[in-house]
């Protein structure tokens, strides 16, 4: 045959096969594949979740209420009288609650893009991701190809923001209240790329959304769907048009078929199920809990109007789903009728299904879960999927509610039967319809059934791990927790039926992996149930890289007996290693592997070099092997001594063939070598014991673990001369039991014949760095040449020296690959410090859980542990079961904010990550860095308090102050797991008082876990490297505290405005006893609220000066034991810090500060303690040094308390109302609103459970421009700078320049103290009604008008007109400065008193 010939015939044959295959690709995509149905999330009236609607559906229990107040007043709208304008027939209706509620945090949304989120997309994005969760499918990794459908037709919040005006409208109101964009959030969100789409055919929108994607599934245009509806009822407009078309039942209930059918009633909820193709499901080892087996849709067309039902329509919409699903109507044994209760709809739709499903032997049972739930319109469709799909996984049918008397329109000798009570699917295949029908003329039909394979058959459970690692996370701290408490309830209710390890692989491999974790440790459940909420937790920044991870190879020694037998056992990819290596050893090694690391071997078998050497290496072998299957990837390796060789394996320098073949060679030659040598380990200098040893020439060091830990080596008389040399000179030793002198002198022996070894295995650099000890630094090629391992084997090992280098690599987490943790012991004492972590891989009474641990340390440090490699091994035995879902932390976002809300006043600092922010300048800059607390926090902060103050004083006093730099160290607790240094944490206040009075010294303060990096950012906390800038984020109310009637609750300052509010509502709120501190006696006016409180609760006034702790132990002795504490104590004694001195500093410190450090060391068991601190703590304030430093201390020591597991909180007060119109004033001109005495007691007691929380209200814009505070501290733009001529320009062109200075700066002045007339030049600005956050706008102001750098303590110096301006006039160079250098005492004093009385209206001076 010709070339052109044959050719032609090859391109005919192609064609051919691409035109088959594309047949059989459409036979593929036409092929009726059932849909799986493999997870559920739903949220309906009286339900939230799967497990709890179908409660609701066997208890038979009714959903519908009376509408609440948070929808509209229903006494304003309701009226019987259908033709009543404006009014609507029914007051009832299903709902869900809090719809304002959403947990921003956990999907990245903004609150003020969230107050422009309707609703429906909100609940969407919860309940997707809680069906998801219930798939087994992590939301942060679902494949992309995945299609979203959403049936959703409801615009109520739009609506809403439009009738409440046009200022309601911002940038969010297009995207965030659209029904297009519903779907597309849930793809964007979840990095989807599917096919996304939003359904509107009214009351069938969720069913014909699953229709599309069970068909593009089919046809491959996804691989997974998520499909459902939403639905929610803001407004009372079609409710109200509802009514007018008389399709409401005025009794709020839907009965369907029967004769008191009179209409429905409207309802919400959202409702979303998770498909893929059956086989796909099957393949993933998924829950399958129905499977759909076809679907159909059609139109009503032109019939009597447009939203009558059509019969002929419904009839062939459910025979095409039938035929789809290749069943004929006989073997339908079920369905989840439309069943609205009206009594036009009903009768219509009976005889629909008497038309298809007339020709059966037994009657067709029918059902409606609107009777239970009312009407859920666009989500409707999908809340009867969800009850069929539960009714056949249960093998029951949920009864009907309201279906006393059949409706007489139906005609009931067709085999058609309502059932009213739950009873059990016939025998069979269980098999439902599903009927929608949607008034736009839009009708669905969908046919499900049971799974015939819902899951494939779990294998044996032998060999399992003895203990496995449960990991927890969530979005915020507040959320963990809650997830924490949920699982340790789970457990402790036996998770359903599930064992630990299901548990376990469910919550690693099945669930996304948050900033905020912890991990828990257990071998059962009930350890489970008992350690969850206590588990160390930790928090990972987003963009923080995982720490760098280094691999320690134990060394000769810490071998035992059985030290294999447990990972042998209980760990899969051990015992491979291990097999691996017992066969490539074959006959070289007697007794074999198993019987030295798994059997009871003899101490005095594996203390001979020959066996010791070989079992380490395998054991170290495979357990890197399985630190490596959990994808922990070290930087580099270090081993001692043999370890080193099982680093080098790992690495690839040797094969592991080989690297058995040097060790067993290694270990042969040692153990033939003469006994009689001797190791001993000295305490000592390391220059000095190297001095005494070489003056012996058979003893040599063998190793140097530590700057005074050295091991000698050698000939055993000479060792002992040696060390006794040492000893005489102050260097400890102790001899080791060792069965030859290793790493000595002695060993030269093995050189040649070791060599000969070498020589014929070929050796390779190494594939991960390795950190030699034999020089102390990382290696590379030197690892090829034979002639490294012989000086390996002789050479001292330098483990200090490598554990350094490990450190300059970055190395932070320490993995210990040995039977025991010998070198962690050494390596903590070189490199201390919560910043260092050494993780043991076994110890020798609990080698089965230490891997576990230290997976679990791994993962709150942020480590990415391969949660699927973990579990690879164990796969045939693992199932994923239902745990709990994700506890969103809902917080009100709503269109139009409530300022009366408490939630708007709640809001805490958070530290987000930044870049480095490099100085410019360093040169002349002095450095406080404060030794951290050595026990007694309190004296420590007095002390560093006074020295602080006195280095300021110093430096200001200069001509020209240079920089200050403050370096503090754990002062602030950015993660829930670190616990603070409160005397670090009290110079934080201190620092903003210094940065208000002084910005000549250009502050810039680092709060640091390690090591002190450069930046000129004014506040920054340095955490593993990663800068961090404070922000005011938002809050939420914790958990309430329990009051209990027989429980005692202190209030110190108990006779302040702020303790005798906190006790009134403590009273009130249940508390029994309540106990008042005081230094005085309570006056005329004070007993008398306490008389008001006694109607509540038995108070008990207790004369103290709690800064003494003999005072608080006399106190808790008389009245304890304490369920709870409000520290409200406290001492004003403000001035700026020039006058201040460390006397004045002390008296204000007492109270807070040593008072509660007192309360906290002595009082145990405490529901609660709640510390009354300020926001002075992070608002720049003049005059409060002491005070804000006595605050900042109580935020420490609170969040030193929730560290180590005690209560403890502090509330940053602003200001409270009540302390008279000029400050109330002053307050509101700053930007701050004040909060009113009963809405802060209120709040001392709601948020005592929780952590600490600042409680102000501000007009932001205002505050940031008066407080000279950026604008990013309140998460808000900075103004644009403003044009035209400035006030510097007009004074210029004045004639008399100081004149018209002196005019301007006066009307400055006038606008802040909001005075109308003229101002006297001689009087001081503080008898005037100035006050500290005046003078802070004051100065902001006269700084901007005037474009100079002016001291904040201008203000307070030239006190007076007559003062201020003339220094302002040499300021800018017009004129002389005649102004006395000396300070205005009397205004100090003055501002002083100001302050004293406005704050002793709240606080009793205690």
């Amino acid at each position: 045959m010709s070339s052109p010939d044959y050719d032609a015939l090859l391109r005919k044959a192609l064609a051919r096969i691409e035109h088959l295959e594309a047949e059989l690709d459409l036979a593929k995509a036409l092929a009726p594949e059932p849909v799986a149905v493999v997870g559920i999330g739903c949220r309906f009236p009286g339900a939230d979740g799967p497990d709890e609607f179908w409660r609701l559906l066997v208890e038979g229990r009714d959903a519908i209420t009376e509408v609440p107040p948070d929808r509209w007043d229903v006494n304003a709208y309701h009226d019987p009288d259908p033709d009543r304008p404006g009014r609507m027939t029914t007051r009832y209706g299903g709902f869900v609650p809090d719809p304002a509620g959403f947990d921003t945090a956990a999907f990245g949304i903004s609150a003020r893009e969230a107050a422009g989120l309707d609703p429906q997309q909100r609940m969407l994005l919860e309940v997707t991701w809680q069906a998801f969760e219930h798939a087994g499918m992590p939301v942060r990794e679902l494949p992309a190809r995945t299609g979203v459908y959403v049936g959703i037709s409801n615009v109520d919040y739009r609506e809403a923001m439009v009738l409440h005006g046009e200022d309601s409208i911002d940038g969010y109101f297009s995207s965030g209240s659209t029904t297009s964009t519903a779907s597309g959030r849930l793809s964007y969100f979840l990095g989807l790329t599917g096919p996304s789409l939003s359904v509107d055919t009214a009351c069938s929108s969720s069913s014909v959304a699953l229709h599309l994607a069970a068909r593009d599934l089919r046809t491959g245009a996804c691989d997974v769907a998520v499909a459902g509806g939403v639905n929610q009822i803001l407004t009372p407009h079609e409710t109200i048009s509802l009514s007018k078309a008389r399709m409401m039942a005025p009794d709020g209930r839907c009965k369907p078929f029967s004769a008191a059918a009179n209409g429905y009633v409207r309802a919400e909820g959202c409702g979303m199920v998770v498909l893929k193709r059956l086989s796909d499901a099957q393949r993933g080892g998924d829950d399958i809990l129905a499977v759909v087996l076809g679907s159909a849709t059609n139109q009503d067309g032109r019939r009597s109007g447009l939203t009558v039902p059509h019969g002929p329509s419904q009839q062939a919409v459910i025979r095409e789903a039938l035929r789809d699903a290749g069943l004929s109507p006989a073997e339908v044994g079920y369905v989840e009728t439309h069943g609205t209760g009206t009594a036009l709809g009903d009768p219509i739709e009976a005889a629909a299904l008497g038309a298809v499903f007339g020709e059966r032997d037994r009657p067709l049972v029918l059902g409606a879960v609107k009777s239970n739930l009312g009407h859920l319109e666009s989500a409707a469709g999908i809340a009867g999927v969800i009850k069929a799909v539960l009714s056949v996984r249960h093998g029951a049918i949920p009864g009907t509610l309201h279906f006393d008397e059949p409706s007489p329109y139906v005609d009931w000798s067709l085999p058609l039967r309502v059932p009213t009570a739950t009873e059990q699917w016939p025998e069979g295949r269980r098999v439902a319809g599903i009927s929608s029908f949607g008034f736009s003329g839009s009708n669905c039909h969908i046919v499900l059934a049971d799974p015939v394979d819902p899951r494939p058959e779990r294998h044996g459970t032998t060999g399992d791990r003895l203990a496995t690692v449960v990991p927890v996370s969530a979005a915020s701290e507040t959320a963990l927790r809650e997830a924490q408490r949920r699982l340790a309830e789970f457990a402790a209710d036996g998770a359903g039926g599930a064992n630990i390890h299901d548990v376990s692989y469910t919550a690693a491999t099945a669930r996304s992996h948050f900033e905020h974790r912890a991990a828990v440790v257990a071998s059962t459940l009930d350890e489970l149930a008992e350690r969850a909420t206590s588990a160390k937790t930790g928090y990972i920044p987003a963009g923080q890289p995982a720490p760098k991870v280094a691999f320690l190879f134990t060394g000769q020694g810490s071998q035992y007996p059985r030290m294999g037998a447990s990972p042998m056992w209980s760990n899969r990819t051990f015992r491979h290693a291990v097999a691996e290596c017992e066969q490539l050893l074959g006959d070289c090694l007697e007794p074999s592997l198993n019987f030295l690391l798994g059997t009871e071997s003899s101490e005095e078998v594996l203390a001979r070099t020959e066996y010791a050497q070989v079992v380490l290496f395998v054991y170290e072998y495979a357990m890197a092997k399985v630190w490596l299957s959990c994808g922990v990837q070290p930087v580099a390796l270090l081993g001692h001594s043999i370890g080193e060789l099982a680093a080098a394996c790992l690495a690839g320098v040797f094969s592991l063939e080989d690297a058995l073949k040097v060790v067993v060679a290694r270990g042969r030659l040692m153990q033939a070598l003469p006994d009689g040598g001797v190791m001993v380990s000295l305490r000592g200098d390391r220059a000095l014991v190297e001095q005494v040893v070489a003056q012996h020439s058979l003893v040599g060091v063998a190793a140097v673990n530590g700057p005074e830990e050295v091991v000698i080596s050698g000939d055993g008389a000479q060792v002992n001369l040696a060390a006794d040399e040492l000893a005489a000179q102050g260097v400890t030793g102790r001899e080791l039991t060792v069965s030859h002198a290793f790493h000595s002198p002695l060993m030269h022996p093995i050189v040649d014949e070791f060599t000969e070894v070498l020589r014929d295995i070929p050796l390779v650099k190494p594939t991960i760095p390795i950190v030699s000890t034999v020089t102390g630094r990382l290696v590379g090629d030197e690892m090829t040449d034979p002639a490294y391992w012989v000086r390996q084997a002789l050479e001292p090992v330098l483990f200090a020296d490598g554990v350094r280098a490990l450190d300059e690599l970055g190395a932070r987490v320490f993995v210990e690959v040995g039977p025991q943790p010998v070198l962690s012991a050494l390596g903590r004492a070189l490199l201390p410090g919560d910043d260092y972590a050494w993780l043991p891989s076994a110890r020798r009474n609990s080698e089965f859980d230490e891997h576990a641990k230290g997976l679990a340390e791994l993962y709150v440090r942020g480590y990415p542990i391969d949660w699927a490699g973990y579990e690879k091994p164990y796969l045939p035995h693992r199932q994923r079961v239902p745990l709990p879902s994700y506890p969103f932390q809902r917080e009100r976002h709503w269109f139009a904010p409530e300022s009366t809300a408490d939630d708007q006043w709640l809001h805490r600092v958070i530290w987000e990550p930044i870049s480095p922010q490099v100085p410019v300048d360093t040169v002349d800059t002095v450095r406080f860095e404060p030794e951290p607390s050595d026990g007694d926090p309190v004296a420590h902060t007095h002390r560093l308090a006074a020295e602080l103050l006195a280095l300021v004083k110093d430096i200001t006093a200069r001509p020209k102050p240079p920089r200050l730099r403050v370096i503090t160290r754990n002062a602030h607790a950015l993660t829930p797991g670190e616990t603070p240094d409160p005397a670090h944490t009290a110079l934080w206040g201190l620092i903003h008082t210094i940065a208000a009075e002084h910005p000549e010294v250009r502050l810039t303060a680092v709060d640091t876990d390690d090591i002190d990096l450069p930046t000129d950012a004014p506040f920054t906390v340095i955490r593993r490297g990663v800068h961090h800038r404070p922000k005011l984020g938002v809050a939420a109310i914790p958990g309430k505290v329990e009051l209990r009637r027989d429980g005692t609750y202190l209030v110190t300052g108990g006779l302040g405005a702020l303790g005798l509010s906190t006790a009134n509502e403590l009273a009130k709120g249940g508390a029994g006893t309540i106990v008042l501190t005081s230094r005085r006696e309570p006056s005329a006016d004070q007993r008398a609220k306490i008389a008001e409180i006694e109607r509540f609760a038995t108070v008990q006034v207790h004369q103290a000066d709690i800064s003494d702790p003999a005072a608080v132990e006399t106190l808790l002795r008389e009245h304890g034991p304490l369920r709870g504490i409000a520290h409200a104590a406290g001492v004003l004694d403000d001035a700026i810090l020039a006058q201040q001195s460390a006397q004045r500093f002390d008296a204000v410190l007492a109270p807070k500060v040593d008072g509660a450090w007192h309360l906290h060391q002595q009082a145990t068991g405490l529901d609660f303690f709640v510390a009354f601190s300020s926001v002075s703590v992070f608002i720049p304030t003049f005059a409060s040094g002491a005070y804000a430093a006595a605050n900042a201390f109580l935020d420490g020591l609170m969040a030193h308390r929730r560290a180590t597991g005690l209560p403890g909180a502090a509330i940053q007060w602003g200001p409270w109302s009540g302390i008279g119109m000029a400050a109330t004033e002053s307050h509101e001109k700053s930007g701050l609103r004040m909060l009113s005495p009963d809405r802060g007691a209120r709040l001392a007691i709601a948020l005592a459970g929780g952590a600490n929380v600042a409680v102000l209200n501000a007009d932001w814009a205002k505050l940031s421009t008066t407080t000279g505070v950026a604008p990013g501290l309140f998460g808000i733009e900075p103004d644009e700078p403003q044009t035209g001529p400035s006030l510097r320009t007009e004074i210029d062109a004045a004639k008399d320049k100081v004149a018209f200075l002196g005019e301007q700066v006066e009307l400055i002045l006038r606008d802040v103290l909001a005075e109308r007339s003229e101002l006297s030049r001689q009087q001081g600005f503080f008898s005037m009604g100035m006050d500290s956050l005046m003078a802070v706008e004051f100065h902001a102001r006269l700084t901007a008008a005037l474009a100079i750098a002016i001291p904040p303590t201008a203000v307070f110096k030239y006190a007076t007109l007559a003062d201020l301006v003339p220094y302002l006039a040499d300021e800018l160079g017009i004129g002389p400065q005649e102004t006395d250098e000396e300070a205005d005492d009397t205004s100090a004093a003055d501002l002083l008193a100001r302050i004293t009385r406005s704050a002793n209206a709240h606080l009793d001076e205690d």
